[in-house]
């Protein structure tokens, strides 16, 4: 019979996926926020009934799904000009208890156990932020947080720099680019880790192999079938 544990984990993924379905607004389209979502998770296996999930959010999440939530233009306008400065990853760890319910990580926690990296550069998690990314990024988080259920109030929010010396952006969704995370379970234990490769899919488009015509990750830059370099969809 397979552990409890294994089965909540299969059930908390499927939840996340058809609930992230079901709260994409009508008609949604390659770009939309559940696109990105979809596209951007990643899970650690912890062992033990230990799960940890992560989501790079990307500046283009944000001003999507400001659109999504009709937020007033000027709104709209502070979400594109503030939010840029930063990387913002959304990241919840459980443990399932003795009593089959989930033990969240605080956000010191979940801090302390990940390393984040930058295009291979360390940066570490903000302290202080522009006031007006903490007052929009909580409402704007509303449709991740929702699509975990009960689970939503474990999700913490991480905030990294994203600007360069002569403060420009420095990592987006729809340009090259790469962000890591090394993540401990455990002080003593192994770093395990998780990838973003942008350009994402959902902000960038798909690519097609001009030989066989398959699709292909925003990200690919030759086809792992046919060896040729590829160009993205005009």
């Amino acid at each position: 019979m397979q552990p409890i544990h294994s089965l909540f984990r299969y059930a908390l993924l499927s939840l996340v996926v058809l609930a992230a379905v079901a709260l994409a607004p009508s008609g949604a389209r390659a770009g939309s926020s559940s696109d990105i979502v979809r596209e951007s998770m990643r899970e650690l296996d912890g062992g033990g009934g230990r799960v940890a999930s992560f989501w790079w959010l990307p500046q283009e999440y944000w001003e999507q799904v400001a659109k999504e939530l009709a937020i007033p233009a000027a709104e709209q306008e502070k979400v594109r000009s503030v939010f840029r400065d930063y990387l913002l990853v959304g990241a919840f760890e459980f443990k399932l208890s003795t009593e089959k319910k989930p033990e969240l990580a605080t956000i010191a926690q979940i801090e302390k156990r990940a390393t984040f990296y930058r295009n291979g550069e360390e940066v570490e998690v903000l302290r202080d932020v522009n006031p007006e990314l903490a007052r929009l990024a909580p409402s704007l988080v509303y449709l991740l947080r929702a699509s975990l259920s009960g689970l939503g109030e474990g999700l913490r929010l991480l905030p990294l720099s994203n600007v360069d010396a002569k403060g420009n952006p420095i990592l987006s969704g729809g340009a090259k680019g790469e962000l890591r995370i090394e993540y401990r379970f455990d002080e003593q234990g192994p770093a395990q880790q998780v990838y973003w490769r942008a350009p994402l899919t959902a902000i960038a488009g798909a690519k097609k192999c001009p030989t066989g015509g398959e699709p292909l990750e925003a990200n690919f830059s030759f086809c792992p079938w046919h060896g040729v370099k590829v160009e993205p969809e005009p």
